[in-house]
């Protein structure tokens, strides 16, 4: 039912319930009357006479006097009944508001039967419901950058403990040859590098999460990108024990793309390859293909980047959250890996700067495999 239905429909009832008493009344009045004067019956039709008969004269006083009384209480009985069912839900949204203003999220906004009010409480109620979403996320995002700092501070302390012991040692005459000063100022030196790109890392990682950085994005050619970057990397990789595979399309692939941000995403996932791989001789494949809409995880006709190796790789409890910043997996298989576990958080971000998405599949043991969709110029 409408509100506009329930206010014609209460006007209605205030003009008919009135109506009906007064007639009731009237009717009542009469038959008591005739009934006790009988010998007024013969004058029912002359109304002349019944007019100026004082008992009939007081008996209209009487019938006006309770008209007008039935008229008032119904009508107030109408406006009271009719104001406690709108009111009733306002009051409710009232409520939910002063809950909402003090934090309390976990409630349900009741119902109404009138469309138009229900259709308020239900958008209230999606209101709580979001502001709900929200206050989850604040508390993630708390829980996360509480995890952060104290990661940071873990990753701070280690360093300056090592340049704090090796400068007192050097003070306190522990390195009295050339020889230790020159390895305890070597040592310094490397990790105050250390505390150097763990500041430049959080910096770039920052400068990212408040999207304070800027994209050169352009139509590219990524197979160009990818095959410059592969022979870039080559020989470094070969020199880790890795031997690099391609499969890279000698045609051109237009995308939009900001050549130096999408080196940043396959220097660190190559980064992570040479981090995580098994001793002796390892493997890494570059592959480089087009994908068709409905195709893996892209939205629509793009490419697919894939770079796999046959490192340790990932556990399944561990996979999840790969793209969390400072995640770096089990410590008993991680300890000797450096890094501050920014680098796939960073490269998820630039990769949704360029529209695409960013996935990982992974066997511990076996190897990871690491997917990049990205949009074709045209589908954008």
């Amino acid at each position: 039912m409408t509100i506009k239905k329930r206010f014609v429909m209460s006007g209605v009832w205030v003009i008919l319930i009135p109506l009906i008493g007064i007639v009731l009344t009237g009717a009542i009045l009469m038959a008591w009357f005739f009934v006790s004067k009988p010998a007024q019956t013969v004058y029912i039709f002359d109304w002349h006479v019944m007019a100026a008969n004082p008992d009939f004269q007081m008996l209209v006083l009487i019938w006006a006097v309770v008209s007008v009384v039935i008229a008032m209480i119904s009508s107030t009985a109408v406006v009271f009944r009719l104001a406690g069912t709108l009111l009733r839900p306002l009051d409710d949204l009232k409520r939910a508001a002063d809950k909402i203003s003090l934090g309390h999220l976990d409630f349900e906004i009741m119902t109404s039967k009138y469309k138009e009010l229900n259709e308020l409480c239900t958008a209230f109620d999606s209101m709580r419901k979001r502001l709900q979403e929200m206050d989850l996320i604040q508390r993630e995002y708390e829980k996360e950058r509480n995890f952060l700092i104290a990661n940071i501070s873990h990753d701070l302390r280690t360093p300056i403990t090592s340049i704090k012991g090796y400068a007192q040692g050097i003070i306190e005459g522990v390195a009295d040859t050339p020889e230790k000063r020159s390895k305890y100022i070597t040592t310094i030196y490397q990790k105050a590098e250390t505390l150097e790109e763990l500041a430049v890392s959080m910096n770039e990682y920052s400068q990212y999460e408040m999207k304070r950085i800027q994209y050169d994005l352009k139509p590219r050619d990524i197979t160009a990108l990818i095959r410059d970057f592969a022979d870039e990397c080559r020989l470094d990789l070969e020199s880790d024990g890795i031997e690099l595979i391609c499969r890279i399309p000698e045609t051109k692939i237009i995308v939009m793309l900001d050549a130096m941000k999408m080196r940043r995403v396959l220097s660190n996932i190559v980064g992570n390859a040479v981090k995580y791989k098994k001793s002796g001789s390892s493997t890494l494949q570059i592959n480089l293909e087009k994908m068709q809409r409905g195709v893996g995880d892209g939205d629509g006709d793009g490419v697919c980047i894939t770079i796999a190796d046959n490192g340790i790789g990932i556990s399944a409890e561990d996979i999840k959250r790969v793209f969390d910043s400072h995640f770096r997996g089990d410590p008993s298989r991680t300890s000797q890996v450096k890094g501050q576990g920014l680098g796939l958080s960073i490269a998820k971000q630039i990769v949704a700067a360029h529209k695409g998405k960013i996935w990982i599949t992974s066997k511990a043991e076996e190897g990871t495999s690491v997917y990049i969709y990205i949009p074709l110029h045209s589908s954008i």
